[in-house]
């Protein structure tokens, strides 16, 4: 089963504490957007030989713009938005050297999607394909990507000047049509510790904590007929306080059975993220009957 990074716009996802959202739906189409001033990470959970991307940027204009954003996968393999002046500019970037021009393609004061895809060949046969705003700028395929020693996905904008938001990352196709939503909690099933501020401590393995999600909401803003092609969980924090319980396994229960997805290694960091993530296909109406969550172990 694929992978599936999925995130509206919450620097926090990324970075826990870097207090970078912004929560104003001007900036973007899920209310949510953010910048990240310093490089930050998504982990993969497997070695990867392509990559899908499909992200939001919000664009500011101005007559004197010196602002750089980007995702980066590999070494030196980049899809980076840079404003210089007054104008912004979309590039493919591999090793070093920049390809396409999307300079009449960006939105100023407008949100700008931007998808791509990557694919590793050690020898001179790899591809790098960018889409902006619907229109492609470029499709490569006699570049140099090598992918088997990517442990992460990183992610830097140096400035609010261009605020990121709508991130979808996996190793399948991606559809233009595809948007990142964040679901509130409708119930909460757990023998774990709650304590009260949405936080659940477990303190013996095969504890767990299972959540419905509020569907209702979704299927008032994008229909009922509306499919689900992924579904990503988040523990932020996630971390470990002794050496006893230190992993946590996500999990997903359909009519009473349990189906066990990524287990993860814990780290007494205290602003630790840990996040599961997998594509999907169901309706909404099987959306509501799922519960989502986590186990802990040993």
């Amino acid at each position: 089963m694929a992978f599936k990074y999925i995130n509206p716009g919450y620097a926090d996802l990324i970075d826990l504490g870097s207090d970078k959202t912004v929560r104003d739906a001007k900036y973007s189409k899920t209310g949510v957007s953010f910048w990240m001033p310093k490089i930050r990470g998504i982990a993969v959970p497997y070695t990867l030989t392509e990559l899908y991307g499909k992200f939001d940027v919000y664009l500011k204009s101005g007559k004197s713009l010196d602002s750089t954003a980007w995702l980066q996968f590999g070494e030196k393999n980049r899809v980076k938005i840079r404003g210089y002046n007054d104008y912004w500019d979309v590039y493919g970037i591999n090793r070093d050297t920049a390809y396409f021009d999307a300079k009449k393609r960006m939105k100023h004061d407008d949100v700008n999607t931007i998808w791509f895809h990557m694919k590793q060949e050690p020898s001179y046969n790899a591809m790098l394909h960018v889409i902006v705003n619907g229109h492609e700028i470029g499709k490569r395929t006699d570049l140099y990507m090598d992918f088997r020693e990517a442990k992460e996905i990183s992610i830097y904008a140096e400035t609010d000047d261009a605020l990121l938001s709508n991130i979808i990352l996996s190793d399948e196709d991606i559809n233009m049509k595809e948007q990142a939503v964040l679901l509130s909690v409708q119930s909460t099933a757990t023998d774990m510790t709650d304590g009260g501020d949405g936080s659940y401590r477990a303190t013996v393995a095969g504890q767990q904590i299972l959540q419905t999600m509020d569907t209702a909401a979704l299927a008032a803003a994008y229909g009922a007929d509306s499919q689900v092609t992924g579904v990503t969980l988040f523990g932020a924090p996630a971390y470990r306080t002794g050496t006893g319980i230190c992993t946590l396994t996500a999990l997903e229960e359909t009519n009473g059975a349990v189906t066990e997805h990524g287990r993860h290694e814990l780290t007494d960091k205290t602003t630790a993220i840990v996040w599961d993530g997998h594509g999907a296909s169901f309706s909404m109406a099987e959306m509501e009957a799922r519960k989502f969550g986590w186990k802990a172990g040993e």
